[in-house]
């Protein structure tokens, strides 16, 4: 996808520099108790634990930012027409996740289609894809062992346009750690499964 970043042609308009990206994904953010994802501040997940043997996938709740500062004047300015994402499977800092990684060969890149509206002046939405999604699950399934648990990174963008320019975030990387039947474990925390075998 040919993306053209958001340039600070008017620095009072967008209100940011030439280094200042204004759509940015800031976290995966966790579900409430009945399983629901608001698009506002909240609870954190810093990384996740897939359990491979359900084949499921990993549900990915980006809290994304829209920083371009806002038209008073005509709301319908400046809000970001989120249209997906772009998802990289990458190695992480050991040589078996590479190894995983380069067996999934070209499929470990995906784009998921998820629609969201970021309202300007620091609005927040929830994009809700599949950061690995179910055919890459049965895929890797039958490539990391029972025992193995091992970390990759899943980096991904979201995309879409702004006042009819297309725009992109920075890429956020998210490590996940690849296990199979590991997410009933007592070690490995309570399950949750508002979205599957996933942590």
């Amino acid at each position: 996808m040919k993306v053209k970043r958001i340039a600070c042609l008017g620095l009072l308009l967008l209100g940011c520099s030439v280094d200042n990206l204004s759509l940015l994904i800031l976290y995966n953010k966790a579900a409430e108790s009945d399983c629901s994802v608001v698009g506002e501040a909240g609870l954190r997940v810093p990384s996740g634990v897939l359990d491979l043997e359900a084949g499921q996938g990993y549900v990915f709740n980006a809290l994304v930012r829209n920083s371009v500062v806002a038209a008073p004047a005509d709301l319908n300015r400046h809000v970001a027409f989120i249209e997906g994402a772009d998802v990289e499977l990458a190695a992480a800092s050991t040589l078996r996740s590479q190894e995983i990684v380069d067996l999934l060969g070209p499929g470990k890149n995906r784009t998921q289609y998820s629609t969201a509206d970021v309202n300007p002046g620091g609005g927040m939405n929830v994009v809700q894809f599949f950061i690995i999604d179910p055919e890459q699950a049965q895929a890797l399934g039958e490539i990391v062992g029972a025992d193995e648990r091992v970390q990759i990174l899943a980096k991904t963008r979201v995309f879409g346009t702004l006042d009819g320019d297309q725009i992109a975030s920075p890429y956020y990387s998210y490590p996940i750690t690849l296990c199979s039947q590991c997410i009933d474990d007592p070690k490995m925390g309570e399950p949750a499964r508002c979205f599957g075998d996933q942590l």
